[in-house]
């Protein structure tokens, strides 16, 4: 496969792709509830050690909840193995790019649902006894009692928040090239940057040849005529390609155009 032929915009939505589908894998290590116990402990569980639909955090009492978020997490992981496949398909073969879409939308909402259920987990585990239990079995009888001594939070939101940066930023990009786009067409010649002035000027030098040579008619003294501006054509033409308006391929294909006619 020829790389030089992906289009710039290609290459965009192919890494915006792979890096969702990338990160909706690893936001699965980030963790759901993270417990500080002052300066002695710190436990986190995160997605990856909720495979076995087990919580350190909960005891039997919670096995529901953990088994739905064990769910989650599994179909996440899925989500996200699946959308790093078909980004990299993408890049070979165009036809997969609407699947790569269609995988990178469910992998951000998986990503928002798993924020969502880290702070479910914390502000429940925060308002129940549970905490207290936990850190009793590391510490043995803990002192303090009390949940001033005791952090428990969530690190889930971050997962989120980077990918919407990551989306706010293709979107600004999709946006200026559109803007970039119809700037020649808004514009005037102003607009064009030299190379398409010169294209330009060469197409139409190449209508104004062949309008010449095909008004001039048959007769001796018209096809001296002929040959005089075919010359003269070709010196023109001679001339913008040793100033390097055109190349020595469009040279020779302009040449043989005239003396065809």
């Amino acid at each position: 496969m020829d790389f030089k032929k992906i289009t710039k915009d290609r290459w965009v939505s192919f890494i915006l792709a792979f890096f969702i589908g990338l990160w909706s894998f690893l936001a699965l290590s980030f963790p759901l509830t993270q417990m500080n116990v002052t300066n002695l402990l710190t436990y986190k569980e995160c997605g990856f050690e909720l495979f076995d639909f087990n919580s350190i955090f909960w005891p039997d009492d919670g096995q529901w909840l953990c088994t739905i978020v064990g769910l989650v997490m599994l179909v996440q992981l899925a989500l996200s193995v699946a959308l790093i496949v078909f980004a990299i398909l993408s890049l070979f073969d165009k036809g997969y790019s609407d699947t790569s879409k269609f995988l990178m939308i469910y992998c951000y909402i998986f990503i928002f649902i798993y924020m969502v259920l880290g702070i479910i987990f914390s502000i429940s585990y925060k308002n129940s006894d549970h905490w207290l239990d936990t850190a009793n079995g590391y510490l043995g009888d803990f002192d303090g009692g009390t949940k001033e001594v005791i952090s428990i939070f969530t690190l889930s939101y971050v997962p989120f928040i980077i990918a919407t940066l990551a989306l706010f930023a293709y979107w600004l990009y999709k946006n200026l090239s559109a803007k970039q786009k119809e700037l020649p067409q808004q514009g005037s010649i102003e607009n064009l940057n030299q190379s398409q002035i010169n294209k330009l000027k060469v197409e139409q030098s190449s209508r104004d040849s062949e309008m010449q040579v095909e008004q001039s008619s048959s007769g001796p003294e018209k096809q001296v005529e002929q040959s005089q501006n075919v010359i003269e054509l070709l010196k023109s033409y001679k001339e913008l390609l040793d100033s390097g308006v055109i190349t020595q391929q469009e040279f020779d294909e302009i040449k043989k155009k005239i003396l065809k006619l």
